[in-house]
């Protein structure tokens, strides 16, 4: 990283020495202050995909139900029959 910076600022300060301090001070502040910006861009990207994707399901509007096939010998359940108290 710190080859990186040193490299970048030899691009942008040609003339300036590696070991100026204020220069790689105004070089990080630069680079940081850019990855601020990215962050908050994809933070807001995120945001307004979830958005997009709450309203389509909103206006995909109610779902229809589709009865489940029981079969020929199958029969509801009648609950008054059960033992409640019973512990198996």
């Amino acid at each position: 990283m710190v080859a990186e910076i040193d490299m970048k600022l030899l691009t942008r300060y040609p003339d300036a020495a590696i070991d100026d301090p204020d220069r790689r001070r105004e070089w990080i502040d630069h680079v940081e202050s850019r990855e601020r910006g990215d962050k908050r861009k994809r933070t807001q990207h995120k945001r307004e995909q979830q958005r997009l994707k709450v309203e389509a399901q909103r206006e995909s509007g109610p779902s229809t139900t589709t009865p489940i096939p029981l079969r020929q010998w199958a029969k509801p359940v009648d609950i008054s029959t059960i033992d409640w108290t019973s512990p198996t």
